[in-house]
């Protein structure tokens, strides 16, 4: 399996982007936070796939379920992969 996300630190500082890409995790959240939804992320960055954005979305709520998060929330958060609502609820859960 290719891996989708990855990281290098003389890549971003070694935040986590889109492999083949200098697209972060982070960006691509702060898309979804702010309202674009993914089709018009794709239409905008063509070079994205929404297997890629779905990756950056899924490596996101992996980062919080490893900081302690109950498997279920951690499936909640996937769940909830409809922007806006599903990072505004990740954002919340790592500022507790």
């Amino acid at each position: 399996m290719k891996k989708l996300i990855t990281q290098n630190p003389n890549i971003l500082g070694g935040k986590p982007i889109i492999a083949g890409t200098r697209m972060s995790v982070e960006v691509i959240l702060e898309f979804l936070a702010g309202g674009m939804e993914i089709k018009e992320m794709l239409k905008e960055y063509p070079f994205l796939t929404r297997e890629q954005i779905q990756a950056a979305i899924e490596y996101a709520a992996g980062k919080v379920g490893s900081a302690g998060t109950s498997k279920e929330k951690r499936e909640n958060i996937k769940l909830l992969a409809t922007p806006p609502t599903a990072i505004r609820y990740i954002a919340g859960m790592n500022s507790k």
